[in-house]
């Protein structure tokens, strides 16, 4: 008997002042192994971050009013009572100190997505770039999918020209390395591969997303005649959420459509109109 030990590490650290990403991008998974192998996955992450700022401000105010109604005087008086009735006299002194103050601000830019060199971060387009799990279905007669162009799920990571069927009730689950965000219209699309594709049955997939990994939302089907191109595309905002960061695509195909050797939809490609940058 074979055993494979898998053992994975990650030291992960994010310096931001905001509070850390969400642990569910911390799912991990352990795929293709052999029947009664022995696996272990072993996950360390340290955030940390220090700011120290320190102030000194020293003020000194001094202030000299003098108020005056003018010189007023009194003469040729030959003891009778006198009186000089003067104008109002006031002074309004307004004395405002303004400290040191202390601002610490700090932009994070992820790999390439920082605009030209700078420390901007600007959500962008972006392919899905991480299989989580991947569940291959069979053939309609029940047999496995053995031809090797149709059952690698990591080779259509990115934008390639590869395909990976899903097969009867297969699915596949994918990632984002940053958050898949809601944007006005549909925000995956959704890449399949036919030949004769204007004559061939037709083949559907159901596309679920989720934010967790764990509270999955149906937000569409897509088909290999999608725009005549077999580019379907879906809307998050059907989920009720802003953005996800799994997208999970379920074979739906009707068999009753399709010879014995029918493997189901065929995937190429998943793309996000709008990815976050942290």
């Amino acid at each position: 008997m074979k055993q494979f030990f898998v053992f994975l590490s990650a030291f992960l650290m994010f310096l931001t002042l905001v509070a850390p990403a969400s642990a569910a991008r911390n799912r991990l998974s352990i795929r293709n192994n052999g029947a009664n192998s022995k696996n272990s996955i072993n996950l360390s992450k340290h955030q940390s971050k220090t700011v120290k700022q320190t102030t000194s401000t020293t003020n000194t105010s001094s202030v000299v009013i003098s108020s005056n109604t003018g010189l007023n005087t009194i003469k040729g008086n030959t003891g009778g009572s006198s009186s000089i009735k003067s104008g109002s006299v006031s002074s309004l002194v307004s004395i405002l100190n303004i400290g040191g103050s202390n601002q610490y601000t700090e932009s994070l830019c992820c790999d390439d997505d920082c605009n030209g060199g700078g420390d901007q971060c600007t959500p962008k387009a972006g392919w899905a770039d991480e299989i989580f799990e991947a569940n291959q279905g069979t053939l309609k007669n029940g047999d496995p999918i053995t031809d090797p162009q149709r059952i690698n799920p990591d080779s259509i990571l990115g934008d390639t020209n590869d395909w990976y069927s899903l097969g009867k009730n297969g699915s596949v689950e994918f990632g984002f390395k940053h958050a898949v965000l809601d944007t006005v219209g549909n925000d995956i699309k959704v890449f399949e591969v036919t030949n004769d594709r204007g004559s061939y049955p037709e083949e559907k997939a159901q596309v679920e997303v989720s934010a967790d990994g764990s509270n999955w939302f149906v937000i569409g089907e897509v088909t290999n005649n999608d725009g005549g191109d077999g580019i379907g595309g879906v809307d998050i905002s059907v989920s009720g959420l802003s953005e996800v960061n799994y997208i999970r695509i379920t074979d739906t195909t009707d068999y009753s459509l399709h010879s014995d050797d029918a493997d189901g939809y065929d995937l190429r490609a998943i793309y996000a109109e709008l990815v976050a940058c942290e």
